[in-house]
């Protein structure tokens, strides 16, 4: 595994993805800070028996797709991002899904040829528009893929609030499958 200077941040999506990557985190000489959502902790999913590790700084791009790249981690890939890729291709459109896994460091080189290839990105995270990781994912592809763009970055956060304690209205400020597909249209210019 390579080292990497540095902090080391990761943020497993599934049951398989956090015990790979906590293995790797482990198993690494760097600091790392390992993320997980509390909401996510009864969640079940296949995970071997026999040992195995994930790379740490290596995105995963979960479905191939050629109209939209939609970047996500942790929570919302399974709560917002999954369930609108089938409405989406139920509609026609074919978005390419990554799982970045390690937000420090950043497979930027993954991220980019996605969208080389799809010409659209929606970034979808449930941290606040301002200042979050969403904008710091945002800001580096901005520099990297400009002129690959056929249409602005579109980011999906949380809304700027205190999180609520009520459960429903706490579902309601976080990105939904309904924004997830707005935010698609909107880079496809479909609205």
């Amino acid at each position: 595994m390579p080292v990497f200077p540095g902090l080391i941040v990761v943020s497993p999506s599934t049951p398989y993805e956090a015990k790979g990557l906590l293995k790797s985190a482990i198993r690494c000489d760097d600091p790392v800070i390992f993320l997980e959502s509390e909401k996510m902790l009864g969640e079940k999913g296949e995970v071997p028996d026999e040992e195995y590790t994930l790379p740490i700084g290596v995105a995963k791009v979960e479905r191939e797709g050629k109209d939209v790249t939609l970047i996500s981690y942790g929570r919302p890939l399974s709560r917002c991002v999954r369930p609108a890729v089938e409405e989406l291709v139920s509609h026609g459109i074919d978005p390419e899904v990554i799982d970045v896994r390690t937000l420090r460091p950043l497979d930027v080189d993954t991220l980019a040829r996605s969208i080389a290839k799809t010409h659209r990105c929606v970034i979808i995270d449930e941290d606040y528009g301002y200042c979050g990781i969403g904008d710091a994912i945002l800001g580096r592809l901005h520099k990297r893929c400009f002129d690959d763009l056929d249409a602005p970055i579109e980011r999906l956060a949380s809304d700027e609030i205190p999180v609520p304690f009520n459960h429903y209205m706490e579902e309601a400020m976080i990105p939904s499958v309904d924004r997830v597909i707005e935010g698609v249209k909107e880079v496809l210019y479909r609205n």
